[in-house]
């Protein structure tokens, strides 16, 4: 499985190297920092883990040393996109606790999975343990995060943003994808080992692709000229509507 592996790690580069040549071609590490950011942050970690995958023990090392910045950078990333279509719903004082609430399930149902599998090992294993859990924990979050974007885009009926969306939904495939990976571990430990080794990097490699989508596309000169035509009345107006909407849904 040691080809499959540098396949994997080498395609994740090539997608990771092109996002990041898009975000600068189209001036959206401005827009977008923290993603930028977080895209760069694996594209150096994936070559030095690609560069050690012959070397399993040092791999080992250096892959547990790498995930505390990338699940903190993947965080970081997937707050800003949702911050950038939702901001202005923050004026809503119950609104502001959707995003914290969908959190704190998500660490509840990670801490509570933890529980019941108490581990017993050294302390390196230990560490190696929390990190795992830790990992697992922020997996949760993004999906939970994730749903709860898609769910308010739907429902909300909010002005279509590309990028954002796109964004997000890459965060939330890639999370199922380790999410699922983990389920089948659990509930099926000596069958399906294939595809579930498989899951959670087919998913990644499938959040990049989105990522590339979402990036690559240009903005047409007939959506810039319909932006630039809206008036501050008709947003004063939209935003209204929409802020109606969700104070309905909150039985404000």
């Amino acid at each position: 499985m040691f080809w499959l592996g540098q396949v994997v790690q080498w395609v994740g580069v090539s997608l990771l190297v092109t996002i990041l040549v898009l975000l600068r071609r189209r001036q959206l590490y401005r827009q977008f920092p923290l993603f930028t950011l977080y895209v760069a942050y694996m594209t150096a970690a994936t070559l030095v883990r690609s560069a050690t995958l012959s070397r399993p023990e040092l791999y080992f090392y250096v892959y547990w040393t790498a995930e505390p910045g990338a699940l903190l950078l993947k965080l970081l990333a997937v707050y800003e996109s949702f911050m950038k279509v939702f901001q202005s719903f923050y004026l809503l004082e119950r609104f502001r606790l959707l995003l914290p609430g969908a959190i704190t399930l998500a660490l509840a149902v990670s801490v509570l999975r933890a529980l019941s599998h108490p581990t017993e090992a050294s302390k390196a294993a230990s560490i190696v343990v929390a990190e795992a859990a830790a990992a697992m924990a922020a997996q949760y979050i993004v999906l939970a995060v994730s749903v709860l974007f898609i769910g308010l885009v739907m429902l909300l009926r909010l002005p279509w943003r590309v990028r954002e969306y796109r964004m997000m939904l890459a965060f939330g495939i890639s999370a199922l994808g380790s999410f699922s990976e983990a389920a089948l571990r659990f509930e099926f430990p000596n069958q399906f080992q294939t595809l579930s080794s498989m899951l959670a990097s087919a998913a990644y490699t499938l959040a990049l692709v989105v990522w590339v989508t979402a990036v690559g596309r240009r903005s047409t000169p007939k959506l810039e000229v319909v932006d630039q035509a809206v008036s501050p009345e008709h947003l004063v107006r939209e935003l209204r509507r929409q802020l109606a909407v969700t104070r309905s849904m909150l039985g404000l």
